[in-house]
C-alpha cells in the first residue's frame, strides 16, 4: 500500500501493507506494517522481514523485539531439550520400578 516511514541505518523497508489473498482477508482484514532489516546471522548479512499490526512503534524497536524474542527462543531450546530428556528417563525409570 505504501511507505510508512522513511527506512535508516539497517531498515530497508517500512510498509504499510494489506493481505489480498481472499482467504487471508478473511481471517485478518486489517492493515499490516511490514518492516525489512538487514541482519547478521553466522558471520552473513541477511534480509529478514517481520509483519506486525503495530504503528506505533519505531522500525528500528519493532526488529529489535524481535531480536530478543530470538535471543530468547534459544536460550530457552537447550534446556527444552535437556528437559525432555529428563523425563524420558524418569518415565523409563517409574516403569521399571513398577
Amino acid at each position: 500500500m505504501g511507505q510508512h516511514t522513511q527506512p535508516k541505518g539497517n531498515i530497508l523497508a517500512d510498509w504499510t501493507i494489506k493481505l489480498t489473498k481472499p482467504s487471508s482477508q478473511k481471517k485478518y482484514s486489517e492493515t499490516l506494517r511490514l518492516v525489512c532489516t538487514e541482519v547478521i546471522v553466522d558471520n552473513k548479512k541477511r534480509i529478514m522481514c517481520f509483519i506486525t499490526n503495530n504503528f506505533d512503534w519505531a522500525p528500528s524497536s519493532i526488529c529489535d523485539l524481535y531480536k530478543f524474542r530470538w535471543l530468547i527462543e534459544e536460550f530457552f531450546n537447550p534446556l527444552a531439550v535437556i528437559f525432555v530428556f529428563f523425563i524420558a528417563r524418569l518415565f523409563r525409570v517409574l516403569i521399571y520400578l513398577s
